[in-house]
């Protein structure tokens, strides 16, 4: 935990975010257009302010780096997606929903209830209108272009983290569809196999002897799944 917040405090920038494009290498992640890197930003940030409410009820630096971050991010207003087939966006969603759940949870931080109450409403909201068809959450939507995206790629651990961050807005006072927390569940049991392991997206659940679902290969998801 001490190593983990002093990084935290190291690297936030001075407008209190976190996060900047510098790699080495020659090629990078898709991004579709630039938009991306915004909800990159914001989401990194989001996870980054999220870790600090706990240190900062004890550790003034802490304290201090939270709130700058909470300052900043309250200023960029509703991210949206890229295109309409690359929604990075999806973390982005996912974390302020965490971070406003935490902010909201916290007495020492009354004086920021108000505006995180607020962004906590309207993240729910979005997140409501950029749910899959099949009830799953997803960051690409190749081949479709809708208002809401198709599920043909949904995947199992941003349907996880997505099911558990309503969870908690819900716990936070926010006014969650029961429906949209019963069709996440419903997708994410479509992509868990008998193995134990959970499916990359809904576009590769029937792959069953694929390497990436046994369990060695789904290791990074399966513990926001189960």
């Amino acid at each position: 935990r001490a190593r983990g917040l002093a990084w935290a405090l190291a690297n936030q920038r001075p407008d209190g975010s976190v996060g900047t494009f510098e790699s080495p290498r020659a090629r990078e992640v898709y991004l579709d257009t630039q938009a991306s890197h915004r909800a990159f930003h914001t989401a990194t940030s989001a996870l980054a302010c999220w870790s600090l409410v706990a240190p900062a009820r004890t550790a003034p630096a802490a304290l201090k780096a939270l709130r700058r971050g909470l300052r900043w991010a309250e200023a960029q207003g509703e991210v949206g997606r890229a295109t309409g087939k690359t929604f990075y966006s999806t973390w982005t969603h996912t974390y302020l929903i965490e971070l406003a759940s935490a902010v909201l949870a916290e007495p020492s931080l009354a004086d920021e209830h108000a505006a995180w109450r607020a962004i906590l409403g309207r993240e729910v909201q979005v997140v409501r209108r950029e749910q899959s068809s099949e009830g799953g959450w997803a960051y690409y939507d190749f081949g479709h272009v809708g208002q809401s995206p198709s599920g043909h790629e949904s995947t199992s651990f941003n349907t996880g983290a997505m099911i558990e961050a309503l969870l908690n807005a819900k716990s936070a006072g926010a006014e969650v569809p029961a429906n949209a927390v019963a069709d996440g569940i419903l997708s994410l049991r479509r992509m868990q196999v008998p193995n134990g392991s959970f499916a990359y997206g809904t576009y590769a659940e029937l792959y069953l002897a694929a390497e990436y679902y046994q369990v060695s290969g789904a290791s990074g998801r399966l513990q926001v799944c189960n």
